[in-house]
């Protein structure tokens, strides 16, 4: 038995470092160079205690919370429809934990009820997803951010919840433009 285990560790770690000289030998034959682990984040992101905390998250609500027209890039929560008091005091009370909350349309070309698109290629109608109810949430202070997704998707109204989307490449392209590109 203790041998049966020996060989697995062995063949293990031979395939890990077989995968690591691929990619290493891959990397060098397509012109890349392989750099440290960096992470590229839509907003900061820090750990403090092990609970993760950021001023952003991002929510899609499935029914008009914040009927915004075309255009309109910010709202807040004197913007909210009426009909939904219940998620305006959970926002309320967010507010008072973790200071005033923005909410930052992700497509501010998107209107409530505009779903229909022509595609390209077929030049056929196509029904999409509403975007108009997908915001970044901004606050003023840290918030907890993996507890407010939690709290955030109990309600009816939320669609989804998530916090800021992190990448680390593996390798920088050999594209001479690569890090000249600002961000928007």
């Amino acid at each position: 038995m203790q041998k049966a285990r020996c060989d697995i560790r062995i063949i293990v770690a031979l395939f890990v470092t077989t995968v690591i000289f691929v990619g290493m030998k891959a990397s060098v034959l397509w012109g890349q160079q392989i750099v440290a682990p960096r992470i590229y984040s839509e907003a900061s992101i820090v750990m403090e205690n092990g609970v993760k905390k950021s001023q952003f998250l991002n929510v899609k609500f499935k029914q008009n919370i914040l009927p915004l027209a075309a255009g309109i890039r910010k709202a807040s929560l004197t913007d909210f429809a009426p009909s939904f008091f219940n998620l305006k005091s959970y926002f309320l009370g967010l507010e008072r934990r973790y200071g005033s909350v923005v909410f930052h349309k992700k497509i501010p070309s998107a209107v409530w009820g505009d779903v229909w698109r022509r595609n390209r290629r077929t030049g056929q109608w196509a029904q999409t997803s509403d975007m108009s109810q997908l915001f970044i949430m901004q606050f003023t202070q840290m918030a907890p951010i993996d507890s407010l997704v939690a709290e955030l998707e109990k309600f009816n109204e939320v669609e989804y919840a998530y916090q800021p989307i992190q990448v680390m490449p593996l390798v920088d392209p050999n594209d001479p433009c690569y890090n000249t590109i600002t961000q928007l």
